[in-house]
């Protein structure tokens, strides 16, 4: 005849407590035979035994690290769209740097051009062609037939902003004399 088995040993796998009350379990079991105790022995001292026959009849091989892999994906993925979010703010803050600059010498060549005209007219022509490329022009100075240019632009990219600025100089590379030589 088949012996029946004790209902306190039974494992059911779909209680995740099901660790926490087999060790229950066992402890109830060291604390209530005395026929499978030594003499010299306590139910404090078969603890440990009860418990290490606990971790070898784990699911998971007794090392408790079951959902871990969950907790490091978790981090992984945090940390990729951080350095995401951290690579468009800067390759935004650099491709406005870059507009900017291009807007400062489109804007220095556009006021070159008019030199001749005054500096008044000079100004109102860069100014004109800096807000046409997105940036605010900060200051215009012509000294001589040489404009130097300076604007200021925004960065913005989602919930971040910030400012960049350039500067630009236009005019001959070497100074017009009145005659050969």
């Amino acid at each position: 005849m088949p012996r029946s088995r004790d209902p306190r040993r039974t494992r059911n796998f779909g209680n995740p407590l099901d660790e926490i009350g087999r060790a229950a379990t066992i402890t109830r079991l060291v604390r209530s035979r005395p026929d499978r105790r030594t003499p010299a022995s306590s139910p404090r001292q078969d603890l440990p035994r009860a418990l290490n026959t606990l971790r070898s009849s784990s699911r998971y091989s007794g090392e408790g690290d079951g959902g871990v892999a969950t907790v490091f994906v978790c981090l992984g993925v945090a940390l990729v769209m951080a350095m995401t979010a951290l690579a468009i703010h800067l390759g935004a803050a650099v491709l406005a740097r870059q507009r900017a600059e291009t807007a400062a010498d489109l804007a220095a060549l556009a006021g070159a051009a008019r030199v001749l005209s005054g500096a008044d007219l000079v100004c109102a022509r860069a100014t004109e062609v800096a807000s046409a490329n997105g940036v605010t022009v900060d200051s215009c100075v012509v000294r001589g037939i040489d404009v130097l240019i300076s604007v200021v632009g925004q960065v913005d990219a989602g919930p971040l902003t910030g400012t960049v600025s350039a500067r630009a100089r236009a005019g001959p590379v070497r100074r017009i004399t009145d005659g050969p030589g």
